[in-house]
């Protein structure tokens, strides 16, 4: 997110022409250690916004085309996190149930047992011991697009932590054998792709497997571990190390439904390797996990032909009581998540989430909502916004003045909302997407805001391009105020892949700026 003028005497006609036409004839001049950043040679052929709005006096302190409309990237995540804790509330849980279908008499089940999922994003397997759900700065669902960026992207939690308390629930509850089948009842949403991942309404690991992948001696096979693990996945490990500066370079292909190969090499001068897989029948894998787990709780599981072999009619499950029950954290804790690492697969969750509570399936209905929302609620025009997705793919556009509209929307709403909601957003030197950047101005800590990144590959020079790089959400200034900023530049040259973060840092700079500007 940084704007992107060309040269100086461009720049001053771009902003004056901005100002004319679109910006409050009282708005006070961009700084100038602003503009410096926003005139460097690689924002040459850039476009950018720029808007920053004094929440506590209700004045624009700075306007830089408002009205026009940009890439946003990931920002888009703070329209669809606001859309889903304004329907479900922050303190929202999701109850995963279990249900045995048939009479038990002395601790046998004779019918089957069900889990029904329920939306459950994590299913415990991120939680913590205070209720929360973990995250590391750089997330696992990142892991193939970085590989080797970052060692530090799984967290410690047992992933099937989850299912085994489902078990354990099932055998306190009596049940020691079942004559009949167990299922996983998937049918809350239609389980969608998007960008890569499986959207289901059981996931345990965002539907991945983890690799970790370790050098051990040159021309002898690398060391392979996984998460999580049920005795139906198979790893086949052709793996290699090399010598020390080769590449590393491993692929993974998963042929057969449990069955993942690896491939490639790993030089020995590189500490490990994170990779991650796609599990693609979330409902089988769950199965398949639940049915280890009742095992491990001495649950004895017999089919029954005389048992119904399918799932039963939905309404069944309104006269029956669990026999055991999950509860997630509060769905704020889906907010955290989405928003500090910038999780894809969470934020297009979020969409089928949302269907589900207006008793839908389908992912573009819950995108509806997020619609009704934004324009009926939030007020902010149709022309201003159009996204293709939750999560902040390259069809998404909106103005700097909407993504205003929806931080002053959340700023004005009770202060014990507001005062969650910026905590769910990244914090500058802090935590998240912003962790590493603005950790020695003065500024760490007071900058609360979501980062977009949009990048292409450039095939005609064998490059890449970015698309879109922004930054937006909330200054706690020097004098006490509360500020909403949004700062996004469209089109620039990268010099490789990695050149991305020194536009975020251009972008975060920016940020640092307007917290010295405001006294």
């Amino acid at each position: 997110m940084r704007i992107q003028l060309f040269i100086s005497i461009l720049l001053i006609s771009f902003v004056s022409f901005a100002l004319a036409e679109t910006c409050p004839s009282d708005v006070q001049p961009i700084p100038d250690s602003i503009k410096q950043i926003m005139q460097q040679p690689r924002y040459q052929a850039s476009v950018g916004g720029f808007y920053v709005k004094d929440l506590t006096t209700n004045k624009i302190l700075y306007c830089l085309n408002p009205n026009k409309l940009f890439i946003p990237g990931s920002v888009s995540k703070i329209f669809t996190v606001a859309a889903l804790l304004n329907t479900f509330g922050d303190n929202y849980t999701f109850k995963t149930p279990v249900y045995a279908l048939g009479k038990i008499k002395k601790g046998i089940l004779e019918g089957n047992l069900v889990l029904v999922g329920k939306g459950d994003l994590t299913l415990g397997g991120r939680l913590t011991s205070d209720n929360k759900i973990a995250f590391t700065n750089f997330d696992h669902t990142y892991a193939n697009t970085f590989p080797g960026y970052s060692t530090d992207v799984l967290t410690p939690q047992d992933l099937l932590v989850g299912i085994k308390s489902l078990a354990k629930q099932v055998k306190a509850h009596g049940i020691t054998a079942i004559h009949g089948n167990v299922f996983i009842d998937d049918r809350l949403f239609e389980t969608t792709i998007k960008r890569g991942s499986v959207l289901s309404p059981v996931a345990i690991n965002e539907n991945l497997i983890d690799f970790t992948i370790k050098p051990t001696e040159i021309g002898n096979t690398a060391i392979v571990d996984w998460r999580p693990q049920i005795q139906q996945i198979r790893v086949v490990n052709k793996v290699t190390t090399t010598a020390k500066g080769t590449k590393s370079d491993i692929d993974i292909t998963n042929d057969s439904k449990d069955e993942f190969i690896l491939t490639g090499s790993i030089a020995l001068d590189q500490k490990q390797l994170i990779l991650t897989a796609t599990i693609n029948d979330p409902q089988q894998f769950a199965r398949d996990a639940f049915i280890a787990a009742l095992i491990q709780n001495g649950i004895t599981i017999t089919p029954n032909p005389q048992v119904a072999t399918g799932l039963p009619n939905v309404n069944i499950y309104k006269k029956l009581k669990p026999v055991a029950e999950l509860t997630s954290p509060p769905i704020i804790e889906n907010g955290k998540l989405i928003l500090k690492v910038s999780h894809n697969m969470a934020a297009n969750f979020s969409a089928l989430l949302l269907a589900s509570y207006h008793g839908k399936t389908t992912y573009n209905e819950g995108m509806r909502y997020i619609g009704q929302f934004l324009t009926h609620t939030v007020h902010i025009a149709p022309s201003e916004i159009s996204f293709g997705d939750a999560a902040g793919g390259g069809e998404n556009y909106v103005t700097p003045r909407a993504v205003i509209k929806m931080l002053d929307y959340e700023y004005h709403l009770p202060k014990e909302h507001f005062e969650k909601f910026i905590y769910t957003l990244p914090i500058l030197g802090v935590d998240g997407s912003l962790a590493s950047v603005g950790t020695q101005t003065l500024a760490k800590g007071h900058v609360f805001a979501k980062t977009g990144t949009g990048v292409i590959y450039n095939a005609l020079q064998g490059n890449f391009f970015l698309t879109a790089e922004a930054l937006a959400g909330y200054i706690h200034a020097q004098n006490g105020h509360w500020l909403a900023f949004v700062v996004v530049v469209n089109s620039a040259e990268l010099k490789n892949l990695m050149d991305s973060r020194e536009v975020a840092k251009d972008t975060a700079n920016i940020a640092t700026e307007v917290y010295n500007s405001v006294h």
